[in-house]
């Protein structure tokens, strides 16, 4: 065989592989020639991913699965925008839908819309389901937007086409989910519930341990597509209260709470009279008697007369107010029952160190002006109270929490602020001597 008619060989032979790879891209991306949308040249220079709505997020959800001529490109709308595209403030979710004809034909572009369940259900059967999902108009020109309101959740997928008026053969499908989501957080304290806030004020007058607050996710209750959902919780302090801005605390625990104060009770914090410290520092020293339990000493007893004479009037005149301080309190429970011990001439000190011991911790009444708060170690009480004051006059709680509920890529996000309420802060107000402009 001659050079020249290897040559032609080797040419044709090219030749068809060029063909035949051709004609494999061009089947492969027109479906086997049933879709000619990725050869328009409007189309050029579109991602793949321009048919999927930017975004994905619990509630409706539009997938744009089929196009036959049109295309069809989805966004949500923000709630925020919902006014300004005559979107009730009620409503579930809202999108924008643009459907765009993929050909040269420039008469009749208008394109005509539908929508219906995609089956009939047990759920479906009977429901209108434009009570869940309507479009603002049934025609646009290509091109245009339609609104989609999506008024209340729904437990069957629903189909939007968009069609061409002319060419019936050109359609786009459109299929909407309904992602279980997160609707509000309902909270707990104690028997009280609250939900739908964003500040809630807690009266933490008598609060010695730590307030726990309770949280349960409230979700939609129709659903086309299930996902389970893990939360995170950090709290910070506000920026307004002024202090801890560097801590941060995480909680997340199968009781689903967390805790807001593990401080010092407002009374705790209050000044108190040079003879009410007196007060409570002898009997600290009185309790430091109790090491042999069982005391009946005659140079014991004096002690405890000589306690007892000195302020007896003390104590008749401390007031219900100052006894609510737990190390106060503590110190007049010990000095009530020493001196009714007393007049039947024995004394059981170990009663009294297990109660005190137990109860409040008395040596901490000398350093009492170093408390903690949230695990702070704050030694300004006025200081303290101003930055609280500061917080209720401007609206802002103490602390914030920001809840995080994430399943794949779905994010929900909402925070709730706690402060102390009105009638905590009066017990500053007229106990602790503030600036003039420092007014509740």
């Amino acid at each position: 065989m001659s050079n020249k008619k290897i040559k032609i060989i080797a040419i044709i032979l090219v030749l068809i592989l060029i063909l035949s790879t051709g004609f494999g891209l061009v089947a492969h991306y027109s479906n086997w020639f049933t879709n000619w949308d990725k050869f328009n040249p409007f189309n050029w220079g579109k991602n793949d991913q321009d048919n999927k709505q930017d975004k994905f997020f619990a509630g409706a959800y539009v997938n744009p699965s089929i196009n036959k001529g049109i295309s069809v490109v989805s966004s949500a709308i923000a709630a925020e925008d919902f006014e300004s595209n005559n979107i009730s403030a009620e409503a579930d979710a809202g999108y924008t839908l643009t459907a765009t004809l993929q050909s040269n034909q420039t008469r009749n572009m208008q394109i005509d819309w539908f929508v219906s369940w995609q089956k009939e259900s047990d759920w479906s059967n009977g429901k209108n389901v434009s009570d869940y999902l309507t479009l603002n108009t049934t025609t646009t020109q290509s091109g245009e937007a339609v609104i989609l309101t999506c008024h209340k959740d729904f437990a069957e997928k629903i189909n939007i086409v968009a069609t061409s008026n002319l060419d019936k053969t050109k359609k786009a499908f459109c299929v909407v989910d309904y992602i279980k989501k997160v609707k509000f957080i309902n909270y707990r304290i104690g028997e009280t519930e609250f939900s739908n806030i964003s500040l809630h004020s807690i009266n933490f007058i008598h609060a010695n341990v730590p307030c726990y607050v309770y949280y349960e996710p409230v979700y939609s209750e129709n659903y086309t597509l299930n996902v389970d959902y893990e939360c995170e919780v950090v709290g910070k302090f506000t920026d307004t209260f002024g202090y801890g801005q560097d801590q941060i605390y995480g909680n997340v625990n199968s009781e689903n709470k967390f805790a807001f104060s593990n401080g010092a009770s407002i009374y705790d914090l209050l000044p108190l009279t040079e003879e009410i410290k007196s007060f409570v520092l002898k009997l600290i020293e009185a309790r430091s008697y109790t090491e042999d339990g069982y005391i009946n000493g005659v140079f014991y007893i004096d002690y405890i007369d000589e306690v007892i004479a000195e302020y007896d009037l003390v104590y008749q005149n401390i007031s219900s107010e100052d006894k609510k301080n737990r190390y106060v309190e503590a110190a007049c429970f010990l000095y009530y029952t020493l001196k009714g011990l007393r007049e039947n001439g024995k004394i059981n000190l170990h009663y009294f160190k297990s109660y005190v011991d137990t109860h409040a911790p008395l040596e901490d009444f000398l350093t009492v002006i170093t408390f903690n708060f949230m695990n702070l170690n704050l030694s300004n009480v006025e200081e303290f109270v101003e930055r609280l004051k500061q917080c209720a006059q401007n609206g802002v709680g103490v602390m914030e929490y920001t809840l995080t509920y994430t399943a794949a890529d779905i994010v929900y996000t909402t925070s709730i602020q706690f402060g102390y309420n009105e009638s905590s802060l009066n017990v500053f107000n007229v106990n602790v001597d503030l600036p003039p402009n420092i007014v509740i």
